[in-house]
């Protein structure tokens, strides 16, 4: 029996990363689209998606790293 946990090509760990690329994909694209459809409606886009790092939180994780 192959040892699957070990090897970064078997096919379970192959599995998990194309899903994962594929959400990535999708959400990219739906994010254009909504952009796309604002723009062509000559509207302003709100502020609907929220940055995965934030500036506070990187300046928080800065401030642990260099105490003041």
């Amino acid at each position: 029996m192959p040892n699957f946990h070990m090897d970064p090509f078997s096919p379970t760990s192959m599995k998990i990363l194309m899903k994962r690329m594929k959400k990535i994909e999708i959400g990219e694209t739906v994010k254009q689209a909504i952009s796309d459809w604002y723009y062509e409606n000559g509207k302003t886009e709100p502020l609907w998606y929220v940055p995965k790092d934030p500036e506070w939180w990187i300046s928080y994780l800065d401030s642990l790293d260099n105490p003041e």
